[in-house]
């Protein structure tokens, strides 16, 4: 079973050689391997240009005007011939048996199986490693997991992770460059509508966390989560509680979904959906803000007013009541 290795980059040449290092390093040895330069304006083409040259790898090099994540994977992926592709982004690093132990895995698995994704660890600009974001690896997802996939991205956390059967490609379509964050997320939806899933539990993946990762910018992460729901909640494959996490993203950074671009074009449903949410975390900043600026002026008997008129207005308040 041949597997090809498609690497989407953007000014990464501060990353990219240690992640083709550990392309290089895999114990089982990838058919090509495909690293897309999208309109990079730093060094990185050099640096995969001589990478080439001297690692024995079959690395091949193409390069296209800047057009974003998704669309520089899709050009690697068309690009690529194996009957397996294995995604790694230009800041991630595999460890030495991590394309061996999923080809086994999917040596082992029946036909209908056409994603095999494994365990990670975080690391930092250094490669130090970093405390766990939060996000809990599912031994749940395997076999048939649409439903499941319609509540949460439970894909252990990037398309690092994952190696790909191309039959489920052709059938599922190619990443949707309409969507600047959770891409991957509605990638794995409708993969999981033509195929099941399985994982090597190992952590096989070192998943880099840095000043430019889009983890770090979250009104961009609403956006696409927002842009996300709309998309699933049209083809009706999205669970409400998707929507309750947006909210509440919103509530958190005081943002308005009606300031995001692209909010105009969604669905009425959603619109009103997000409303109330908006106004909601908008009033909820404003009180927040004004609690701050009382406390920092010293006017505790300001503070202490609002703060009454704050309970009072609070769900089972006897000023709630009224």
């Amino acid at each position: 079973m041949n597997v090809d290795v498609v690497i989407p980059a953007y000014n990464a040449m501060d990353f990219i050689e240690q992640t083709l290092q550990s392309v290089a390093q895999q114990t089982l040895r990838p058919g090509s391997v495909i690293v897309v330069d999208d309109g990079s304006t730093d060094g990185t083409a050099n640096l995969v240009t001589q990478f080439a040259a001297s690692s024995g790898l079959a690395v091949r090099l193409i390069r296209q005007p800047n057009a974003g994540l998704s669309a520089a994977r899709n050009a690697g992926l068309r690009a690529s011939t194996a009957e397996f592709v294995a995604l790694l982004d230009a800041d991630d690093v595999w460890l030495p048996s991590k394309l061996a132990l999923q080809m086994e895995a999917f040596a082992r698995a029946p036909q209908t199986v056409g994603v095999i994704f494994c365990g990670f660890a975080l690391i930092d600009d250094r490669g130090a490693p970093l405390p766990d974001d939060g996000f809990v690896f599912d031994e749940g997802i395997r076999g048939d997991v649409s439903r499941k996939l319609r509540r949460a991205n439970l894909v252990a956390g990037s398309g690092s992770a994952v190696v790909i059967r191309r039959s489920v490609l052709e059938q599922s379509g190619y990443f949707d460059t309409a969507l600047p964050a959770a891409e991957d997320w509605d990638m794995w939806i409708r993969m999981a509508q033509v195929c099941e899933y399985d994982y090597v539990r190992d952590v096989l993946l070192l998943i880099r966390r840095h000043s430019t990762s889009m983890q770090r910018h979250p009104v961009h992460m609403l956006r696409g989560k927002m842009l996300f729901a709309d998309k699933h909640l049209r083809m009706g494959t999205l669970d409400h509680i998707v929507l309750a996490d947006l909210r509440r993203g919103l509530w958190l950074h005081g943002a308005k979904a009606r300031n995001l671009s692209g909010y105009q074009g969604c669905s009425l449903r959603l619109r009103l959906l997000l409303a109330p949410a908006c106004v909601q975390g908008q009033r909820l900043a404003d009180i927040a803000g004004s609690l701050l600026l009382s406390a920092r002026k010293g006017q505790w008997q300001v503070l202490g007013q609002r703060l009454a008129r704050l309970a009072r207005r609070l769900p089972g308040s006897r000023g709630d009541r009224k």
